[in-house]
């Protein structure tokens, strides 16, 4: 499925996180299963309101990311989680544009 946001076209598909950590205080380091790792900012994309308040709010909170052992996306202990789809079309489209 294609999606456009921001001017940007973005192809969703399914990919497991295989790794993440904090590398800021909204900067993650995302790695897939395809091979496809890079740095994300989200505060590009990210409303840091409901759960994801808390992670804006207390960037040790923030740090506590990892991959969900089941559902192989990124989360956090307060519940806070990101769609493994949104995160690897957001990776892609930023590579490409470099």
């Amino acid at each position: 499925m294609l999606i456009h946001h921001d001017g940007l076209t973005f192809e969703l598909q399914h990919h497991d996180v295989v790794a993440v950590r904090a590398i800021g205080p909204t900067r993650l380091h995302v790695a897939f299963d395809d091979g496809l790792a890079g740095e994300l900012d989200l505060d590009a994309f990210t409303p840091w309101t409901g759960v994801f308040q808390a992670l804006r709010d207390d960037p040790a909170l923030f740090a506590q990311v990892t991959v969900h052992p089941e559902l192989k996306v990124v989360c956090w202990p307060n519940n806070a989680d990101m769609d493994s789809a949104v995160l690897h079309a957001r990776l892609a489209a930023a590579l490409q544009a470099r």
